[in-house]
């Protein structure tokens, strides 16, 4: 059995993007506050045990807390118990959707994309967004820390400190690698007009098998329990 701490065996990138757009979909189209609770909580035992578990805890630590804070505002507008309650299960809904998104590798998805016969601009689009995500991060931070050893308090500096010495540095930083991107990926080969070749191509394995089987068992009861009535 697959270790709840472990991702070794990644699930197939195809499969986390249809994962997460059926889970979110299917999600709020559910109108029992009972049973979407049930839907999330068997989505998370599913994933946990298919390596996931980690990366559901760090989204969940910020998704928890901010769904409580627009539940209890939905509370005080006059939402009622029910209200805040469906608030937050969406909201912790569309963090574990995040989840599956985040943690597709970049390469995997561009490749299996080429192999289903997407369009060469879109794998490529994807295979860039998902590799700028981190690049911009270290950016952001290199920059802080950068503004901290010149005696500048990212958190108190006024706005026309951070436009100078955080917004404008960081414009010229994504110019540059937007640049350097666009040259690398020229130099490497990279086309839209001819066809990918793909050396090592993508197949679903015994785990893509397993967390689809219950996937489909968990939208299956979903959709039959409020087909029923029983909540």
């Amino acid at each position: 059995m697959w270790s709840v701490d472990s991702n070794k065996i990644p699930l197939h990138p195809l499969g986390n993007i249809i994962y997460s757009i059926v889970t979110l979909s299917w999600g709020l189209l559910i109108r029992d506050v009972r049973l979407l609770y049930i839907f999330i909580f068997s989505l998370v035992i599913l994933f946990s045990f298919a390596g996931y578990f980690k990366a559901v805890i760090k989204v969940y630590r910020i998704v928890i807390p901010l769904g409580a804070v627009v539940g209890l505002l939905a509370f005080l507008l006059g939402d009622g118990l029910i209200g805040s309650l469906m608030t937050l299960g969406r909201i912790s809904l569309l963090g574990f959707s995040s989840v599956l998104v985040v943690t597709i590798d970049a390469t995997g998805l561009a490749r299996s994309l080429t192999q289903v016969g997407a369009p060469r601009w879109l794998s490529l689009g994807f295979l860039i967004t998902v590799r700028f995500i981190p690049v911009l991060k270290e950016e952001i931070q290199r920059i802080r820390e950068a503004m901290m050893v010149r005696g500048v308090n990212p958190k108190k500096a006024g706005l026309q400190i951070t436009y100078r010495a955080f917004v404008l540095p960081l414009i010229i930083r994504l110019i540059k690698i937007s640049d350097t991107l666009a040259v690398s990926l020229e130099t490497r080969g990279f086309s839209t007009e001819v066809k990918g070749t793909i050396y090592r191509p993508l197949h679903w394995s015994v785990k893509d098998c397993f967390v689809s089987f219950g996937f489909i068992i968990c939208i299956i009861s979903v959709v039959f329990i409020q087909w029923i009535g029983l909540f």
